[in-house]
C-alpha cells in the first residue's frame, strides 16, 4: 500500500494523504471567504513524516488427496506483513473496544510523535498459518467433514507517554515507549534522563499472542427422499480451547504510575458452539 487517507493535526485537524509531507487546502480565512493555503508539514512540526508504508509477502503451499468417498487439502502459508500504518483503522491501541475503528481519523498521522517506533510487524501478522479440510461420505445420503486452522500468534507492543512533557502533542500512552517516563521529566527538555524501566519500545516488540489451534466437524444429512433439502449440523470449536488473542497494550495510566492493566487479556478465542442448520435447493 502506498497511498492512504487520514486525518493531520498542525493547529486543526484535517484529512490528508498519509505519509506526504505537503499538501493545498481551502481554507476559512475567519472572515467567511475560501482561501487556498499550502501547508509543509515538515515546516509546522519541526519534523517531517515518514512515507507511508504497508507490506505483505506470503509463501503458499498445499497438499491435497482424493480417494473414492474421501477428500483433504492441507494449506501452509509462510508471510509477513509489516510497515508504519495498518490503513484507515488501528487495532494497535486496543483497550477493549476493538481499536480506533473510526475509518480515516484514527491517532496515525495526527503528529510525527506517534508515527516514531511504529514501524513493524502490524497487528494481523501471523507467520505461519496451516489450514486443513477433509471429508468422507459414508452413503449417497449421509457426509462428515472436519477443518483444523493452526496460527502463530499476533504481534504485541507496549505504549506509554512521550519521553518529556511537550507541548502540544497528546498527553496519554499513545507513544512507542514502555515503562514510566517518570515525574522528573521537564517540559521542553529531552534531556532529562527518565525512569530505568523506561525503555524505547518499536511495534510489535513485545512479543507475540500464543499459538491458536481450532477443530471444527460437521454432518450432513442429504435424504434422497426429497431432493434438494440439506440438513447439518458443525461443532466449531471442537475441543473448547480458550487460547489469550489480545492484551491490553498501555503499560503507563500518568507519567508516574505503571497501568495496572498493562498485560491483562481482552480476548480469547470463541468458545465452542453448535450449529444446526436447514437448506433447501430449489
Amino acid at each position: 500500500m502506498k497511498n492512504a487517507i487520514d486525518d493531520i493535526c498542525p493547529t486543526e485537524c484535517f484529512i490528508f494523504n498519509a505519509g506526504t509531507n505537503k499538501a493545498t487546502f481551502w481554507e476559512d480565512d475567519g472572515t467567511g471567504n475560501l482561501v487556498q493555503v499550502t501547508h509543509d508539514f515538515a515546516q509546522d512540526f519541526g519534523t517531517a513524516f515518514p512515507k507511508l508504508k504497508r507490506k505483505y509477502a506470503a509463501l503458499d503451499m498445499y497438499a491435497q488427496y482424493r480417494e473414492g468417498n474421501f477428500f483433504g487439502r492441507v494449506d501452509y502459508t509462510l508471510s509477513h506483513n509489516w510497515g508504519n500504518a495498518e490503513g484507515q483503522l488501528n487495532s494497535s491501541v486496543d483497550t477493549g473496544n476493538g481499536g480506533q475503528g473510526d475509518v480515516s481519523v484514527t491517532q496515525d498521522w495526527d503528529l510525527p510523535e506517534l508515527m516514531y517506533g511504529v514501524s513493524g510487524s502490524l497487528p494481523n501478522n501471523r507467520t505461519h498459518q496451516i489450514k486443513a479440510i477433509g471429508s468422507y461420505r459414508f452413503t449417497d445420503e449421509w457426509r462428515v467433514g472436519g477443518s483444523a486452522i493452526v496460527q502463530s500468534g499476533r504481534p504485541r507492543s507496549c505504549y506509554s507517554y512521550w519521553p518529556y512533557a511537550k507541548p502540544g502533542i497528546y498527553n496519554g500512552a499513545y507513544y512507542s515507549y514502555c515503562g514510566v517516563p517518570g515525574a522528573q521529566t521537564a517540559v521542553n527538555n529531552p534531556n532529562v534522563t527518565p525512569d530505568p524501566s523506561y525503555v524505547f519500545s518499536p511495534r510489535g516488540s513485545a512479543g507475540e499472542t500464543p499459538w491458536t489451534a481450532t477443530f471444527n466437524v460437521n454432518l450432513t444429512y442429504t435424504p434422497n427422499w426429497m431432493k434438494g433439502l440439506s440438513l447439518a449440523m458443525d461443532v466449531l470449536n471442537l475441543f473448547d480451547s480458550q487460547t489469550p488473542t489480545g492484551y491490553y497494550e498501555r503499560s503507563a495510566s500518568s507519567r508516574t504510575t505503571v497501568n495496572p492493566r498493562y498485560g491483562q487479556v481482552l480476548y480469547y478465542s470463541s468458545p465452542r458452539s453448535f450449529r444446526f442448520t436447514a437448506r433447501y435447493d430449489f
